[in-house]
């Protein structure tokens, strides 16, 4: 028979839900390398791109959001982010065209 204590499992519950850390655990090590990517694409102007691939509710946008708002504190408005849509804008032409006409964003 397990003896559980209520109490402990309540804590570990809450500690988990209320955590500070918005990367899915597990995710640290791509987070580094996601972040590494956008601050070097930002900070020496290189030309990169990532996919970020997974299931539904896996923690992908909030990977990349953390990621982005951890080198928005590092370059100080050296960049703005655009947000596209692939439903929206088909090709980068379209989003690129809608963008220009003032819409920051393609959703």
């Amino acid at each position: 028979m397990v003896n559980l204590n209520i109490s402990e499992v309540k804590n570990a519950i809450l500690e988990e839900l209320h955590s500070t850390s918005c990367i899915p655990k597990g995710a640290e090590k791509h987070h580094d390398q996601l972040f590494d990517l956008i601050l070097n694409t930002v900070d020496s102007g290189e030309g990169n791109s990532a996919l970020v691939v997974g299931p539904r509710g896996t923690g992908k946008s909030a990977l990349v959001n953390h990621a982005i708002s951890k080198v928005k504190k590092t370059c100080k408005n050296k960049f703005i982010e655009i947000y596209l849509n692939g439903y929206v804008c088909a090709d980068d032409q379209q989003s690129l065209k809608r963008n220009y006409e003032g819409a920051v964003s393609c959703n």
